[in-house]
């Protein structure tokens, strides 16, 4: 690695935990243009934090070596894949197709694996248990979807968060499940986990064992629904 770039947690300040899963600047190649381009955002937020507390120059400077050296080097020649779930923002739109797995949902009525639906709305929403301090933590885009049959008894709702990795545009499922770009897939997986219950088990009570997330093996393992 270039003695001039920070290391990444570095890169990103207290946000660091947006990049688990990316483990080195070699797997910065490989993740995609839509990635980069979100932590080139979060680099230069960084930065501009860093100026309001009279922060190092010089670490300042590293991190637009880096700024500089993801939007010359590595984005001209990366594709978009699907982005990182903590690194999301925003990226759900009403009417958007998505997938969703519900195998691990206590009480889903629908059969196993994922299952397809619509965005039907999004909208900014606030949960106390959310808020550690950050600015506008709490605050976050509550992203509901209509499945295609019913999930629960009469009711083919959910909402979730918009990190929630248990939700994925259709393409991105896609792309997991056919994909062979498994140093990818490795990265998603470990991006993904999470040990927290998702937003439709949190409003229902419902149980849920997060600690057995595992993104791989249900792309790998699980058939989707209504196909």
């Amino acid at each position: 690695m270039n003695k001039n770039l920070p290391n990444l947690q570095q890169l990103i300040g207290n946000q660091s935990d947006r990049l688990s899963g990316i483990k080195s600047w070699n797997n910065l190649e490989i993740i995609g243009k839509n990635n980069l381009e979100r932590i080139v955002q979060l680099a230069q937020e960084n930065i501009y934090r860093m100026l309001a507390d009279h922060e190092d120059s010089q670490d300042m400077k590293k991190i637009r070596t880096a700024i500089d050296f993801i939007e010359n080097e590595l984005l001209p020649k990366s594709i978009n894949k699907p982005t990182l779930p903590k690194l999301r923002n925003e990226m759900f739109r009403k009417d958007d197709p998505v997938c969703a797995y519900l195998g691990d949902t206590g009480a889903a009525i629908a059969e196993k694996g994922w299952v397809r639906g619509q965005v039907v709305e999004v909208s900014k929403a606030f949960n106390k248990d959310w808020k550690d301090g950050k600015p506008n933590s709490g605050y976050f885009w509550k992203v509901t979807v209509k499945a295609q049959e019913n999930i629960f008894p009469n009711d083919k709702k959910i909402a979730f968060s918009t990190t929630e990795p248990r939700v994925l545009l259709d393409w991105e499922y896609d792309y997991l499940k056919i994909s062979e770009d498994a140093d990818f897939l490795q990265i998603f997986s470990d991006n993904a986990f999470r040990e927290w219950k998702p937003l439709w088990c949190i409003e229902r009570n419902l149980e849920c064992d997060a600690s057995e997330m595992n993104m791989k093996n249900w792309l790998s393992r699980e058939k989707i629904i209504s196909e």
